[in-house]
């Protein structure tokens, strides 16, 4: 078996907080070269997921402080991430006094601290002043992509090594470049999704400096819909393709800071063990694609990374991926309908979305939950209630897991008068996904409609414990205090 270690790399793993993720990385110590982490929010953002802490753990640092001495044991090292690209500039001019400065000193004398991920240049050369045992990498973020970017910041500051933009994760030549013009430690994601060149990358990035990650940010998901074959160009990689990375790349880094300690080991045991597998390891947690998706189907066609990884990337003449996509995964031209069904609708054109779709299902030909789903939604926004209703009961039909379907559905009952349905539709939403706040609000409306407060209040009340920052909170606290006072009288 080929192993990680025999292409002479190793792994960096994203911490997501959990203990118990900690425990298990150590089963693959051999394999795991180190562990990333963000720093306390509350002193530095992270420009990537938030988290929250594990029960009996007070403080960010304690959590930091418990990894960094545990993995050591075993050889592997801690990173901690600063690499937000939007935040105060202040830290930076007024260095010597920030919090920063306070919290890194904590780390680094109290906890062992060794190793820092980050994305300025001006934070950085602070830092190393202040720190020089510290080792720097720089981030993803900072967007090295050329042998130019590489030399600005060996010149700038002392870092050991860069984690390049994923641009070049389909560029061997400029990363063979680098490696032998800078001789730094080179890193690149492996289970990035990213686009190669992705419009929406800076303002992404900032946003998440400050919010963490959310799915309205997440739109070129949408643009893979409907041009799927542009996976083929995705920073992503299966673990087969490793291998053109032997003495080029040292460290091949994992993502998933919000994902569970299972998804994050399943990911480390496929990049460090299954080397010849040409299946997407497991995707990130809450994205969804449709039955034509590569990541749905899961498999990447062998010999495509070479073809790209050479090629001009004059996409709008080529048509060489979506003509492989089509044959490999088994399509034909009847699949347009689908994937203008999806540009229509992400576009608001719910009418033409709601057209596609039927004429699709009406070739026959596969259709899956998600479809109906997408259907159901563009026959709600055109008022088409009943037929909405339809769509949807067949995605349920199909998948009834997902707790998203019986809120829609739920809410389309109500619309159509039907208060006994759309209660039970909810009550299920609400067993599939207790902490989403909309099926309580919901169930509270209806509530409130039939004359039903107590109820009505109870539901109003989790709603808003749930999402006290909802868009239309003024109109469920008014209903609640409607509510309240029917029950006084």
């Amino acid at each position: 078996m080929t192993t990680i270690i025999d292409l002479k790399m190793k792994l960096r793993v994203a911490y997501n907080h959990d203990i118990s993720l900690a425990n298990k990385i150590i089963t693959y110590k051999n394999y795991v070269d180190s562990v990333y982490m963000a720093s306390d929010p509350a002193v530095f953002p992270s420009s990537g997921s938030p988290y929250s802490l594990p029960s009996g753990l007070k403080k960010p640092d304690e959590d930091a402080g418990w990894v960094i001495g545990k993995l050591r044991e075993y050889g592997i090292k801690t990173y901690l991430l600063l690499n937000a690209t939007n935040f105060d500039p202040e830290i930076v001019r007024g260095y010597e006094r920030s919090e920063l400065r306070k919290y890194l000193r904590r780390m680094v004398k109290e906890y062992g601290l060794e190793k820092v991920i980050i994305f300025s240049i001006p934070l950085a050369q602070r830092i190393k002043d202040d720190f020089p045992e510290l080792g720097l990498e720089v981030s993803t973020n900072a967007g090295v992509d050329s042998l130019e970017k590489a030399r600005y910041w060996q010149d700038a500051v002392d870092i050991e090594g860069i984690c390049v933009h994923q641009r070049l994760n389909k560029r061997l030549e400029t990363l063979k470049l680098i490696k032998t013009k800078t001789g730094l430690k080179l890193s690149i994601i492996a289970n990035n999704q990213c686009l190669i060149n992705c419009p929406n990358e800076i303002s992404h990035n900032n946003f998440s400096s400050y919010s963490g990650h959310g799915i309205t940010y997440f739109p070129c998901h949408h643009f893979l819909t409907v041009r799927p074959w542009d996976v083929f160009h995705q920073a992503r990689l299966v673990p087969a393709n490793l291998r053109h990375f032997k003495n080029i790349v040292d460290i091949i880094k994992i993502e998933g800071r919000a994902d569970s300690a299972e998804n994050i080991i399943e990911l480390v045991s496929c990049y460090a063990e299954k080397l010849d597998s040409y299946e997407y390891p497991g995707n990130y947690t809450g994205v969804w694609y449709p039955f034509y998706h590569p990541y749905t189907i899961k498999r990447e066609p062998s010999g495509i990374f070479e073809k790209v990884s050479q090629c001009d990337l004059k996409c709008e003449d080529c048509g060489y991926c979506r003509s492989l996509w089509m044959k490999y995964y088994g399509f034909d031209d009847s699949i347009k309908y689908c994937l203008d069904a999806y540009q229509a609708f992400y576009k608001k054109d719910y009418a033409s979305s709601a057209k596609l779709f039927k004429l699709y299902i009406a070739t026959g030909k596969t259709v899956d939950d998600h479809l109906y789903y997408h259907f159901g939604m563009a026959l709600n926004l055109c008022g088409e209630l009943s037929a909405a209703a339809s769509a949807l009961e067949m995605a349920i039909k199909i998948n009834s897991s997902r707790w998203i379907y019986y809120n829609l559905l739920g809410a389309v009952y109500r619309s159509l008068g039907l208060d006994r349905e759309s209660v039970e539709a909810l009550k299920t939403a609400v067993k599939l996904n207790a902490g989403e706040w909309s099926n309580y609000n919901i169930l509270g409306n209806i509530y409130f409609n039939s004359g039903k407060f107590r109820e009505a209040v109870l539901m109003f009340d989790k709603a808003l414990s749930l999402n006290p920052d909802a868009d239309y909170i003024v109109k469920i606290k008014e209903k609640k205090h409607i509510a309240e006072g029917k029950i006084l009288s």
